[in-house]
């Protein structure tokens, strides 16, 4: 290691025992802080009888395992992805934004807005390991920026979805039906479904069903299935520039709602005759 002007970066060998302690001190007990968090907020649940809450929380626990394995693997991986390399024609096609040949603006951005993210300042060397591929007259499959790039996508994606996921089993601990309906409307629902459903059994517990039916929804809400996961990856693949991406996904649940009033049209359609 050269002995250079003070920007050059240190490897860890050369780096003081307490900074690394320090640091290491410092993410140990955030990560034990934020795990026993996790721990007494599950006891508590279980013991308020809190059983679909919990799974939430098991949800969570799950999610944040998964994103952190991922950031991991990208970590590991870093160098032999740089070391991937496609042929220059290929990157011209399916972008994103349109390539600016000004080259300052680009590295004014990543300066001003990178800097904020953990790791923001290694982003512009990644010139440094471009020259494999461009030894070789070829591009990288995915240059140091870009994986930079996505790496902060994944973080942000685990921050928003864990406080989604917490907000959610904050409100979901509140009193259900609370101020929602009033006791005409509850009334109402309960002697519709009892006429339609359960006819032989005016008793019917329609508030333990409602309860029941809320918690089955509840565990479907939280959490990222596989088809949210390949819902993103579809995303990412057809955000290209002049496709308008954003635009179109916004008639998505259109669709889906239409789907589903036409499933509940038809099975309403369906009971008439047995009604005349």
């Amino acid at each position: 290691m050269a002995g250079g002007g003070g920007d050059q970066e240190t490897n860890l060998e050369y780096t003081p025992t307490w900074v690394v302690a320090v640091v290491s001190t410092v993410i140990v007990a955030i990560s034990l802080l934020v795990e026993r968090i996790l721990h007494y907020g599950g006891k508590y649940l279980l013991k308020k009888k809190q059983k679909p809450l919990y799974e939430a929380l098991q949800k969570i626990k799950e999610e944040l395992m998964l994103l952190g394995f991922i950031s991991l693997l990208l970590t590991v991986s870093q160098d032999r992805i740089l070391k991937i390399c496609i042929s220059k024609h290929l990157t011209n096609h399916w972008l994103p934004c349109i390539k600016d040949n000004d080259a300052k603006e680009t590295v004014h951005f990543l300066t001003n807005f990178f800097s904020l993210v953990p790791g923001g300042r290694c982003l512009l060397v990644g010139s440094a390991n471009s020259g494999y591929c461009g030894a070789k007259d070829k591009a990288p499959l995915l240059s140091l920026t870009a994986l930079h790039h996505l790496h902060t996508f994944i973080f942000v994606l685990a921050v928003s979805h864990v406080t989604l996921l917490a907000l959610t089993i904050l409100f979901g601990g509140l009193k259900q039906f609370f101020g929602s309906v009033t006791k005409l409307d509850y009334t109402t629902l309960r002697l519709g479904f009892i006429m339609i459903h359960c006819k032989g059994n005016p008793k019917f517990n329609f508030h333990k069903y409602m309860i029941r039916v809320l918690e089955a929804d509840f565990k479907k809400v939280v959490g990222i299935s596989w088809y949210l996961w390949l819902f993103v990856v579809l995303f990412l693949l057809l955000n290209v520039h002049g496709w308008h991406a954003y635009f179109w996904i916004a008639f998505i649940p259109f669709g889906i709602h239409l789907t589903e009033l036409k499933a509940l049209w038809t099975v309403y359609l369906s009971s008439l005759p047995h009604r005349v």
